[in-house]
């Protein structure tokens, strides 16, 4: 897709989503974002879709305050917890090996009660 296909979808997007949040009462009309006097070719890719009939993907979507996202779902079979105990094990041993030798010791909190 080139830059100005997908800004003209972004600006669709924008279109899109707050018509029905104007429709569905969570915005105030006068607040909407709206593109009425061009038509930057997203229409045409907006219309397209109707009779999609290709892989689907698996998708997330994400909202919060200020930006909503659509990002792929990565399936984690568990490597990413391997990776991070890998990761703590390799920086218990790096933190002995540099305290080994530099005959530091470690610093002891106690907690003081008043």
């Amino acid at each position: 897709m080139s830059s100005p296909s997908a800004a003209a979808l972004q600006i669709a997007i924008w279109d899109l989503v707050s018509s029905n949040a104007v429709a569905t009462g969570e915005l105030p009309a006068d607040e909407a974002f709206s593109v009425t006097s061009y038509d930057y070719g997203a229409s045409t890719d907006l219309a397209s879709l109707v009779g999609y009939d290709g892989p689907i993907d698996n998708l997330t979507a994400l909202s919060g305050p200020g930006q909503d996202y659509v990002v792929d779902s990565v399936p984690d079979g568990g490597q990413t917890l391997v990776m991070l105990a890998l990761i703590t094990g390799a920086l218990v041993v790096a933190r002995n090996m540099v305290m080994e030798r530099t005959r530091l010791q470690p610093v002891r909190v106690r907690s003081v009660r008043r």
